[in-house]
Formats: structure tokens, C-alpha cells, sequence
């Protein structure tokens, strides 16, 4: 192993409706957000050395060259500090835009609708020439100059743009607005997660998980949708009326395209991400224990089964042998056997052994893991492995 850095990874978890993977959150080809021995973030490059030293209360990943970070505040691990003020650096360091920006409030319970709106933000970050921040009493977007584009009080919590369409929290509930700032479509749902490839998975009244395109209309209403389109695919589970969800009866699994025409045959209990000309699918599971929430009912869950890799056509390309599966990022996947995560080729080679607690996806030339018990002392700690399967930096001991 190359020598291990004194580091700890911030794992960036974005929020997401349905069986969505979560990915690594890099800046660029060799720049990655860490945070150094529990009292300041900073950046590293891919060999894990420090770009930029570590100097703020908390950071976000880049966003079309500029990054927010805080100063000032309070370094409370990986939460956002409620003190402290933000502003965004260029890829050099130096402030683009001074830090006069503050933190959004903190939540209570992330299950009541409410809370879990303000917990749901997406600001600090630019896309689209646009990124969501915090003045004293509301949300506004501002360019990359820190000119204010888009003001309106309404706003109580905001996303990032996607396609050209944000999403934003407004009178009780989400809807979308343009780089303009206009409403385009009206604030009506429970949950919205951001537009991909023209459509959008959102929560209705009903509770009902369902995709809808620009104009706000619901698409292909035969399917129950489990995740948004990437790559041009949805997986997807037939629709009925009056659906039990302690039913034991299985409800099998598809791939569909943007137009709603099916990929893949109805031979499979879940599909993951589509990647690199293959998906993870799993078959012979059971049907689990739905998931209750206050208000509502959560999803069910898969119990045991075995997971290999299908083509568009359905077809298994790696036979179902792994207890849970990732889809391919730059040449490798994620795969479980014996409770612990290794790293696998398309040709089923091993990049790595069966080591790690949990395993992410590869980006840029790095992958974010969490060490199993092989790895002695630093067992449990948050690292970064690179495409020789090497780990560059490991997070340190916690402190007596």
C-alpha cells in the first residue's frame, strides 16, 4: 500500500428519492474535499497530498471551478457549523466571492415533511451558473460574480440546478423554478428530486412515488418508478391499483427508456445503476419488511437472493453470485460476498479483496470506502483507494 494520510473523508450523501446510488463528490481530475484530523477541511489530490491546507469549518465539493467554504464557524465534524460565514474560492485558494453568506438552519426530526424540506438543501454548490445560498432571513441565488440573481421570500429551502430547472420549497411544499427565477412548476409536492434527461421523480399527495416531465404533467403511469433516468434508463415495477404493501407476492423489476418502452424482461426482484453497458440485477430474493415512517410508508426491502450483471437485453453478462452489487464507475464495481465489499473488473477479475464495510463508486481516479477488519487498527475508519487498489489516505484514530 502507498503511504496512508493523516485525512479523514467527508462522505457526501445527496438525497435522493428511491434505490439511487450514492457517488463521490470530487472537484476535479485530482482535487477531493477532506477534512484534516477533526478540525478543518481542506483539499488533497489523487496521490493524497494537500492542495489546498486546511483552513475552514466546513467545505463543499467544487462546482464549475468555485467551492464554498466557512469561515469563522464552529467545526462540528461532518455537519454543517450554524456559525461562521460562507464564500466561494477559486481553484487557487483565493476568495471569488467574500464570505458573507451564512449557514441554514438546523433541523429536528428529518421524518416530518417540514424539516426534512430545510435538511433537503442544495446550496453552496454552482451548476448552471447559479448557486443557492443563505442570507439572514432567506434563500437566494447568486452568480459566479456574487451578484444576486434570483430573490423571492418564498423560498424557505433550494436545490441546485439541473436541466435548467431548480427545485425549491415554497408555501408547505416543492416545485421548480428556471435560471430566471420563474415558477414553472407550481410548489405541489411532498418530495422532489432534480430533473434528469427532461424528468423528474417526485411525491405526490398520495404519497404515490412518480416522474413527471418540464411542464409538471405525470409520465408513464403504467410503471411504479423506483429511481430517476440516468444514463436514459428508469428501473420500473408495474403499476396496479390497490396494492397491499405487506403482500408477499413478488412484483418483479425492469429497465425502461426515456419513452417508456421496456429494456429488459421482468425476470429480476431489483435492477441497480446502469453503467458502463451493465447493470446489477438480483433474482431469488424474498420479499422484506416494508419500511414505516411517520405519515408514510417507506420501501420494502429485498431479503437474500444473489446479485450478477444483465445487459439491455436481460441478459446476465456475470452470473448472480454476490450477496449486493454497484453498478460500474470507471471500470470497476463494487461487489459483497461474505459481508464485506471488494472492487471487481468487467472480466471478474478482483481489483481488490474482500476488505472494506462499505464500498462507493469510482470517480476520477479515486473511490471513497470505509476499511473492514483486516485493516487491523484503522478497521472502521472512512478511506480512499485508487484504480491500483491501493489506499492513499485513511482517516486518523479518534482522539483519546
Amino acid at each position: 500500500m502507498k503511504e496512508m494520510q493523516r485525512l479523514i473523508l467527508f462522505p457526501f450523501l445527496l438525497l435522493l428519492l428511491g434505490g439511487c446510488n450514492n457517488q463521490s463528490r470530487t472537484v476535479r481530475d485530482d482535487i477531493y474535499l477532506v477534512a484534516w484530523d477533526n478540525y478543518s477541511f481542506g483539499y488533497i489530490d489523487a496521490s493524497g497530498s494537500a492542495v489546498i491546507s486546511p483552513q475552514y469549518a466546513y467545505a463543499m465539493p467544487y462546482g464549475e471551478k468555485l467551492a464554498a467554504v466557512n469561515v469563522g464557524g464552529t467545526f462540528n465534524k461532518r455537519r454543517m457549523p450554524t456559525d461562521g460565514k460562507w464564500g466561494f474560492i477559486k481553484m487557487n485558494g483565493e476568495f471569488a466571492i467574500n464570505p458573507i453568506y451564512y449557514s441554514p438552519p438546523t433541523v429536528g426530526s428529518p421524518y416530518d415533511p417540514a424539516s426534512l424540506a430545510m435538511a433537503n438543501h442544495d446550496g453552496y454548490v454552482f451548476s448552471e451558473n447559479r448557486a443557492a445560498v443563505r442570507t439572514a432571513n432567506e434563500w437566494v441565488y447568486i452568480d459566479r460574480l456574487g451578484n444576486t440573481k434570483i430573490q423571492n421570500n418564498k423560498i424557505k429551502s433550494a436545490r441546485a440546478f439541473h436541466d435548467g430547472l431548480a427545485n425549491v420549497y415554497m408555501n408547505g411544499r416543492w416545485g421548480y423554478i428556471d435560471t430566471l427565477g420563474n415558477v414553472i412548476i407550481y410548489p405541489q409536492f411532498k418530495y422532489a428530486a432534480d430533473f434528469h434527461q427532461g424528468r423528474a421523480l417526485v411525491v405526490n399527495e398520495q404519497n404515490e412515488k412518480m416522474i413527471i416531465n418540464r411542464r409538471g404533467l405525470r409520465q408513464l403511469p403504467q410503471y411504479r418508478i423506483l429511481n430517476h433516468f440516468e444514463n436514459g434508463f428508469a428501473t420500473v415495477r408495474p403499476y396496479w391499483k390497490g396494492e397491499n404493501p405487506n403482500e408477499v407476492e413478488r412484483r418483479k423489476t425492469l429497465l425502461i427508456n426515456t419513452h417508456g418502452a421496456p429494456m429488459t424482461p421482468k425476470d429480476f426482484d431489483w435492477i441497480g445503476h446502469f453503467g458502463e453497458d451493465m447493470a446489477p440485477a438480483l433474482v431469488g430474493s424474498k420479499l422484506g419488511n416494508p419500511i414505516s415512517y411517520p405519515q408514510a410508508l417507506g420501501p420494502t426491502g429485498e431479503a437474500g437472493g444473489k446479485w450478477g450483471y444483465i445487459d439491455l437485453k436481460g441478459k446476465f453478462k456475470i452470473n448472480p453470485a454476490f450477496e449486493d452489487a454497484r453498478g460500474f464507475s470507471e471500470g470497476f464495481a463494487a461487489v459483497k460476498n461474505g459481508g464485506l465489499w471488494g472492487y471487481m473488473r468487467p472480466n471478474q477479475s478482483m481489483l481488490t479483496g474482500y476488505e472494506f464495510r462499505w464500498a462507493g463508486f469510482f470517480k476520477n481516479g479515486l473511490a471513497p470506502v470505509i476499511l473492514g477488519p483486516i485493516h487491523n487498527d484503522y478497521s472502521d475508519q472512512f478511506a480512499y483507494i485508487d484504480t491500483d487498489g491501493d489506499i492513499i489516505w485513511i482517516e486518523p484514530q479518534p482522539a483519546e
